[in-house]
């Protein structure tokens, strides 16, 4: 008699959610055979994961009959080209621990909406050995074009606590191969107490290397005085993804008072060469006690270049806004803490603009950084 296993837990959500935004019990919207009811992935993530248990059914004593059925769709029929990857997996625990793969198929470019019936082939499905321990694992990838870059936030922190180091937590769907990794942070220290550079940045077996910002890197109530600075470290990724984790920036003993970082994948970036060569240019500039600021750059190296920033604000609630067309990828505030923070990163993807501007409502101590991300 045939065995049917549906899916009856999450394990790996990345950035999906179901038709109302919803990101709990997704196992139960792909079990209930509705039209009207569906997963997705977040649209501007580059690279998103979605695993989830099968049901047990009884071992067959046979390898031959296996079929794992799913259904496909894209949002815009053409559009972006979205790769998916759909894996049946025994034994998965996490990213970090995928267990056995038993049968893959690619779909290259989604068309629009298809129904697959996969039949497993008798070598794949011998190699099942344990019938209640089966997993399906999603792999969606927004494609790049030569000469886009696309820029996608995997994983942020915002502390406020005083702490001598600081943990950025592992992106929940990992990065991908073929990336440029840029890790933007401020951090803060005592009124009258520079931060320090950090000692170490470490994490996912990568070589994270200090990109120097030039202009003014740090800022405060007074030029030369100043309480809060900005760093930038980055690094690529082969193509093999990187070993999945979180990334630790170590100030040697010396407590600060709190960091906020966003971690952000960039897809379509030039890795011909070292990882800081990516990052054309990094400038930094700093406002006292007013309700705007601004960064320039120089001219661009190149026209498909694009810029990738983040703005901070020594107030937790400024009511804070970027100029011209930028895009934003987080907002993170502390309210607790001294001084309290807001910080934004955000990109221009459409054209180069030498410009970075911000505005609040209320009077305060301000910051920025804008780089240039060489084009591949």
């Amino acid at each position: 008699m045939p065995q049917l296993a549906r899916p009856t837990a999450d394990v790996t959500k990345g950035s999906w959610s179901d038709q109302a935004a919803g990101t709990t019990n997704l196992y139960a919207t792909l079990a209930d055979d509705l039209d009207s009811t569906y997963v997705k992935s977040l649209e501007s993530a580059d690279t998103d994961v979605l695993v989830y248990q099968l049901g047990s059914v009884s071992d067959p004593g046979v390898d031959t009959g296996h079929v794992l059925n799913y259904r496909y769709d894209k949002s815009v029929d053409g559009g972006a080209q979205i790769d998916l990857v759909t894996q049946l997996r025994q034994g998965y625990v996490n990213e970090s621990s995928l267990g056995t793969l038993i049968n893959e198929e690619t779909i290259t470019d989604i068309p629009g909406t298809a129904i697959v019936n996969g039949a497993l082939s008798i070598t794949n499905a011998s190699a099942i050995t344990n019938y209640g321990s089966l997993y399906v694992r999603h792999i969606k990838t927004l494609a790049v074009v030569v000469g886009e870059l696309l820029f996608t936030s995997i994983s942020t922190l915002a502390d406020s606590v005083d702490r001598s180091s600081y943990t950025v937590p592992a992106p929940a769907s990992g990065p991908v191969g073929n990336r440029l990794l840029v890790l933007m942070f401020n951090v803060t220290q005592g009124s009258s107490t520079d931060p320090t550079t950090p000692s170490s940045v470490t994490g996912m077996t990568l070589t994270w290397t200090r990109k120097t910002i030039t202009g003014n890197d740090s800022w405060g109530a007074t030029p030369g005085t100043t309480h809060k600075k900005w760093f930038v470290y980055v690094t690529k990724t082969s193509g093999s993804p990187p070993a999945a984790g979180a990334i630790t920036i170590d100030f040697g003993g010396v407590t600060h008072t709190g960091l906020h970082a966003d971690l952000i994948s960039v897809a379509g970036a030039d890795l011909s060469g070292a990882a800081t060569a990516a990052i054309v240019q990094a400038v930094g500039d700093f406002e006292t006690n007013t309700t705007s600021g601004d960064v320039t750059l120089a001219a661009a190296g190149d026209p498909d270049n694009r810029v990738l920033a983040g703005v901070a604000w020594n107030n937790s609630n400024p009511t804070p806004s970027i100029g011209g067309s930028y895009t934003q990828l987080n907002q993170l505030t502390s309210g607790a803490g001294s001084p309290a923070i807001t910080f934004i990163s955000t990109y221009r993807g459409d054209a180069f603009t030498t410009s970075l501007s911000w505005s609040s409502v209320s009077s305060t101590q301000s910051g920025g950084v804008a780089m240039e991300i060489k084009a591949a």
